[in-house]
């Protein structure tokens, strides 16, 4: 009697192969994404301000522009036009 041959023992290691590749690629971009999130928390950690959640008042809106003054989210905004157009408001 004849015995058959299987010639498929190499998928097996190419699929785990794959499947390690795969979960590899994963977790590194997983590390990479809560690290760079820890490193912006941390960055923002001491620049935190407190800004009134609802302008009521001419000091709630001092208080923003105070604020929005000490941080530099553009370096071509100017802070005195800012000024000027909040007094503009009032």
């Amino acid at each position: 009697m004849k015995t058959i041959r299987s010639n498929q023992f190499g998928f097996v290691h190419l699929a785990l192969i794959v499947t390690l590749v795969l979960l590899v690629v994963v977790g590194f971009a997983g590390y990479r994404l809560i690290q760079n999130n820890n490193k912006t928390t941390a960055d923002s950690a001491g620049t935190e301000k407190t800004v009134p959640s609802k302008i009521e008042s001419k000091d709630d809106v001092q208080a923003a522009s105070k604020a929005l003054d000490s941080d530099q989210q553009d370096s071509a905004m100017d802070p005195s036009q800012l000024d000027g157009d909040l007094n503009d408001l009032l």
